[in-house]
């Protein structure tokens, strides 16, 4: 597990157009809960979905990084503004984060 000091934050990018469709749909049902692949089946443009399925697999991956959970453990809800953070369920010690996309077609999850 990556030890991350108080104070620091890490970065994590990941570019959609480097997954090809078939594989990172079949990765994406193997990890995403039922509410997420609902949601990334609802985006009509293959480039958003693309995109959707893309930062949540390395939003994942990145935070069991940092704590012994597996990819498809983790739980989230929306914050008041619907950007997803950890259930409080998790526990308290649970990683900060914060998940954007660029206009670009780029996912990054800070933590």
């Amino acid at each position: 597990m990556v030890e991350l000091p108080e104070g620091e934050v890490d970065l994590w990018f990941a570019y959609p157009d480097e997954w090809e469709e078939p594989a990172l749909t079949e990765s994406a049902h193997g990890i995403l809960d039922a509410g997420e692949i609902a949601r990334s089946e609802r985006l009509r443009s293959p480039a958003l979905r693309q995109l959707f399925l893309t930062s949540r697999l390395l939003l994942r991956t990145t935070l069991s990084r940092y704590a012994d959970i597996l990819p498809g453990g983790w739980r989230f809800v929306a914050n008041e503004h619907g950007k997803p953070r950890v259930a409080p369920e998790m526990g308290p010690s649970a990683p900060a984060f914060n998940l954007a996309h660029t206009s670009a077609g780029v996912a990054v999850v800070a933590v």
